[in-house]
């Protein structure tokens, strides 16, 4: 059986409130990634396109009709929607995935009951890590979801294979450079991936990166969300009789800048909840850029507007104004890609936010809370509760609090 036979299956038990909560917790979080919602609109198309009327449609479709109308009836107090059959497949898309999430929390929370959020105890209930999730899309619209056993996949000349098993994922007998893979880690994973030229990238929790089945003779680009670590090999031209070797170029894309490389190992952070997107260089030489102009640059701040170069234990920070450069330790800013969040003269935000994404949790603060900077050295597989000491170590007061099978981090204060 197939991965999307599997979660056709259990969408179906789903639907007719069969599976059980592990079943539920495995598709959505499918469901939740980059791809997963184009998977979910084919499985909603393939049960409509066999139902020219209502009469017609599956036993599972009409729990479906019936719930939609359900809903709508107890939360507007008015008469019950019937969906007809020239209800376009969009709207019946919206409805099925808004329903979909309605469902599982009415199949796993007593009706008619809004949950309260409730204190946790963190000595008896702790939250665990991340670990090696992710999501593969190929060339020809297919997400395969990774195994969650192993941490590296590896793109060769016509398959795809995990690095620690000889037998291929998947084989790609005719591929081009125009054929674009899509690997996208979910909040919570990580994974590494070897290039079609041996360059190796670990991505971080809630990244994606796009790039082609196989790399042109004259450059190599990718384009990143997220973050990602990269350790680039260098490649060199065939010579022909009119021209010598020359090398081939590696370029990685955000939505904001460019990173030229030279042959080299750096880290490239560009989440967009982020206020500014960092480029650490480790080794060799990169250059960025950024790709369109901002707002007018703070007189505080000395700002390359065009390109600079970054020399190893040198930072590229890109924000609305521009580019700055600093020199700095790179350890804390690519210590994740050896499991360990290292936090030195860290703020609370950018240090919170790691850590909402590696354990999938939500953060709120209290108001007036002070931007204090946060010193740590924690190894990324220990569970929450190790983290939260640490922070409170730091002077950080912070709970736990769960609700609707969500832990929210409240940060309350510093100590006095």
């Amino acid at each position: 059986m197939s991965v999307m036979e599997d979660f056709e299956k259990i969408y179906r038990k789903f639907l007719n409130q069969e599976c059980s909560p592990e079943e539920a917790n495995r598709l959505l979080r499918f469901f939740e990634t980059e791809h997963g919602d184009l998977e979910l609109s084919k499985l909603i198309e393939n049960s409509i396109d066999t139902a020219s009327d209502e009469t017609d449609l599956s036993p599972e479709d009409r729990i479906v009709i019936e719930k939609i109308g359900i809903k709508i009836s107890s939360r507007n107090q008015k008469k019950i929607f019937i969906l007809k059959k020239w209800i376009s497949y969009a709207a019946v898309s919206i409805l099925l995935l808004c329903l979909f999430a309605w469902l599982y929390q009415t199949r796993f929370v007593a009706d008619d009951v809004q949950p309260e959020f409730r204190v946790v105890d963190i000595s008896k209930e702790d939250v665990q890590p991340g670990g090696n999730r992710a999501t593969l899309k190929l060339a020809d619209g297919e997400t395969i979801l990774l195994d969650d056993s192993r941490s590296s996949i590896i793109v060769g000349q016509n398959s795809i294979m995990y690095d620690d098993i000889d037998q291929p994922i998947v084989t790609m007998p005719s591929i081009s450079v125009n054929d674009t893979l899509i690997l996208s880690t979910p909040n919570g994973g990580t994974y590494k991936l070897q290039l079609p030229d041996g360059s190796m990238v670990w991505l971080n929790a809630g990244s994606t990166l796009r790039y082609p089945a196989r790399f042109d003779e004259e450059h190599r680009s990718v384009h990143l969300e997220g973050e990602a670590y990269f350790d680039i090999k260098p490649l060199l031209s065939k010579p022909s009789s009119n021209s010598t070797s020359k090398r081939i170029s590696f370029t990685v894309y955000t939505d904001d800048q460019r990173v030229e490389v030279f042959g080299t190992q750096f880290n490239v952070s560009a989440y967009q909840e982020d206020k500014t997107q960092a480029t650490t260089l480790v080794e060799g030489s990169v250059a960025v850029s950024k790709i369109s102009m901002g707002n007018e640059v703070p007189t505080s701040v000395k700002v390359i507007r065009d390109k600079t170069y970054l020399q190893p234990g040198q930072q590229a920070q890109l924000g609305a104004w521009g580019i700055r450069t600093k020199t700095l330790d790179t350890e804390p800013y690519t210590a994740w890609k050896d499991g360990v969040f290292y936090f030195e003269n860290t703020s609370i935000r950018e240090a919170l936010n790691a850590l909402s994404r590696w354990y999938d949790i939500d953060v709120v603060y209290k108001p007036n809370v002070p931007n204090i900077s946060l010193y740590a050295l924690i190894d990324r597989n220990k569970p929450l509760s190790a983290v939260l000491k640490a922070l409170e170590n730091s002077g950080l007061t912070v709970k736990l609090q769960h609700s609707n099978n969500r832990y929210k981090l409240i940060v309350v204060g510093t100590k006095s």
